[in-house]
């Protein structure tokens, strides 16, 4: 569950750490409840209460070797949020496509569903 403060996102990371290594790079993929092998960071890194550095720094203390993939995601996470501030137009010809796609199925569920993804991805 996600708490808006830094001090629940510190909890999260610090809970995560013992994780973030090889148990990350072979369970991350499993459809488990609760999802405990991956970090569940991203909203603390959207709203800024951590910053990707933080993440970097904590994983590399915790796993000077073996954290490789936990990385490599959150370096992806951290250049295409980059890429994407650089194209506004992309996201926005995103969203519209997907309602028009929407919009010819006449899914109203689906619709809905889709308003609600994107108001928590961009917050």
């Amino acid at each position: 569950m996600f708490t808006a403060s830094r001090l629940a996102g510190l909890d999260r990371l610090t809970a995560f750490m013992p994780r973030a290594g090889r148990d990350y790079a072979a369970l991350r993929n499993l459809d488990l409840a609760g999802h405990p092998h991956v970090s569940t960071l991203s909203p603390w890194l959207r709203h800024r209460l951590l910053t990707e550095a933080e993440v970097i720094d904590a994983t590399l203390r915790a796993h000077p070797r073996g954290a490789e993939k936990f990385l490599a995601e959150v370096w992806w996470r951290t250049y295409w949020k980059g890429w994407l501030e650089l194209r506004p137009g992309i996201w926005g010809a995103c969203c519209k496509g997907v309602q028009a796609a929407l919009n010819r199925r006449a899914w109203p569920h689906a619709t809905h569903g889709f308003f609600r993804f994107r108001e928590a991805v961009m917050g």
